[in-house]
């Protein structure tokens, strides 16, 4: 019998990490090719503010048929040097990795460092102007390294003289929300450490724009400058191998506060514009856009309008001839950019509004000769006398209608994301659902919470694949540590644990990683 326990004890343990370990492949593909030619000009398309980095993912790829790298692999930037037109503009150059002849381009996985911050930020290939100057950039990678001169010009004097002050009363508190985000001043009182290390924050310096930072403190204009004086401030914050400030915001985040909507990520806006959550600008094909069609679309934008692809997202303030003067989050900081015609429809941005189905701002409200008509059981919205269809937000709450104009409850999968609608067909928001095991999360999205741990003020908590909330269970982050969740679902954490099953004491740091598994 006490065999058979065992016997069960290890089958249930192997179940459990079968289950749990969804992020075994590669989140992204590497250009991989024989030719060198045919894997650079890459980064642009490869950029993801958003990815799950774990670099070690990558190495049986990369090593295939290699038996030392320190004898048979190279790092290089294809590139010989850089020059950027001016402050807010980039450019993007490649880290390649040769071995055994095959050439891989790593840019988003490297580690990306300039010499310089207050001349130019690098992040996964992407070179941002912030000063007039010249830097060094050095691109690292499994003990090995590369650098490139930078050049940043002075095309653009400040970035106020760029950015033109009329605006329509619906994007108004749009911009000046952006604005103020980006115009925002603060001085750390001691050296705070930026996004995976892009820059440093000195102390006693004054910065301008609100740090790059993907924790669950999203903050705004108005919230940030209370956490400087928080006693965590610096504390460095550490997520699935990526470093950040423990406040601040993220791409996702900063048009979400200038939109005025529950956090979003860009998966969920991708989502959005394919569903008709959010309208189109313009007219392009949104599950394959034609570069043709999305310069055409660029000429529509407005002051407040979006752009997006997955792994970022920037927000419109003016088109200007064939160029976009933006306001954008990036690592390090929030500030003022601007990107041509070409660069943004090379990199498939599809530009889309605030409003849903069609127009600027649209907002789905109950207009002439509409309201809530009930047929059966099954409510319906009607709006100059046809039903609604797709998504629809009314006095302000979202509602989703299927083809027939029937209005959805319970659960529902749109666009590939599960959604949870109640009784009353009102999407739920950043909430638990489920009164009992098992239970579930939606983000303020809406969006079901899925293969990903979720920070709350009480904890972390892991969601499975299929949303379900882990409890009294084992996790293998994607940093090769191993992670404990109670039974009350909390992960252990600054904390050691008995467990009789195994019959040892497992000790947990502040982070929750077990110290001896």
């Amino acid at each position: 019998m006490q065999i058979l326990k065992k016997i069960l004890s290890i089958a249930a343990m192997i179940s459990m990490v079968c289950v749990l370990n969804v992020h075994a492949d590669p989140e992204i593909t590497l250009p991989q090719s024989t030719n060198q030619n045919d894997v650079i000009n890459q980064s642009a398309a490869l950029y993801n503010d958003e990815m799950d980095i774990n670099e070690q993912d990558y190495y049986p790829i990369l090593d295939k048929g290699v038996s030392d790298i320190n004898f048979e692999a190279s790092l290089s930037i294809a590139q010989q040097s850089a020059n950027i037109s001016g402050t807010g503009y980039s450019t993007y150059v490649d880290a390649i990795w040769q071995a055994k002849g095959q050439y891989f381009n790593v840019s988003p996985i490297a580690l990306w460092e300039s010499d310089n911050t207050d001349v130019v930020i690098a992040q996964q290939g992407r070179l941002i102007g912030v000063g007039k100057g010249t830097a060094m950039v050095t691109v690292k990678f499994r003990g090995k390294e590369a650098s490139i001169q930078v050049t940043v010009d002075n095309l653009v004097a400040s970035s106020a003289s760029r950015v033109s002050g009329s605006y329509t009363s619906a994007q108004k508190p749009i911009m000046d929300k952006a604005k103020a985000m980006v115009n925002l001043t603060w001085r750390p009182t001691k050296n705070l450490m930026g996004w995976r290390g892009t820059k440093v924050f000195q102390a006693g310096v004054t910065y301008r724009g609100i740090p790059y930072s993907q924790t669950p403190h999203q903050e705004d204009n108005l919230s940030f400058p209370g956490t400087l004086s928080k006693a965590d401030f610096y504390t460095t914050f550490s997520n699935g191998g990526k470093t950040m400030p423990m406040y601040g915001n993220d791409c996702s985040g900063f048009v979400s506060y200038a939109w005025g909507i529950p956090r979003n990520n860009t998966s969920g806006f991708v989502a959005g514009i394919r569903s008709g959550r959010y309208a189109k600008v313009g007219s392009y094909n949104a599950n394959a856009p034609s570069a043709a069609d999305l310069k055409a679309s660029y000429r529509r934008m407005h002051s407040g309008d979006a752009m997006v692809k997955v792994g970022h997202v920037i927000l419109v303030e003016s088109v200007q001839g064939t160029n976009v003067v933006c306001y954008e989050q990036t690592p390090a900081q929030a500030i003022v950019s601007t990107h041509s015609f070409d660069e943004l429809a090379s990199h498939g941005y599809m530009p889309f509004s605030r409003g849903s189905g069609g127009g600027n701002y649209a907002s789905s409200g109950s207009g002439s000769g509409g309201g809530w008509v009930k047929s059966g059981n099954t409510w319906y919205y009607t709006s100059g006398g046809r039903n609604a269809t797709g998504w629809r937000q009314i006095g302000g709450v979202w509602y989703y209608f299927g083809s027939n104009g029937a209005m959805a409850t319970g659960w529902r999968q749109i666009g590939g994301v599960w959604y949870y609608f109640k009784s009353s067909g009102a999407m739920a928001a950043n909430q638990w659902i489920g009164s009992r095991n098992p239970y579930y999360y939606v983000h303020s999205n809406g969006a079901m919470a899925s293969s990903q741990w979720v920070g709350m003020k009480s904890g972390y908590y892991y969601f499975h694949h299929n949303g379900r909330m882990a409890y009294d269970a084992w996790i293998k982050g994607r940093d090769g540590y191993w992670y404990y969740v109670t039974g009350s679902g909390k992960m252990a954490a600054n904390t050691s644990i008995y467990m009789k099953k195994y019959r040892k004491t497992y000790r947990f740091d502040a982070a929750g990683r077990c110290l001896n598994p």
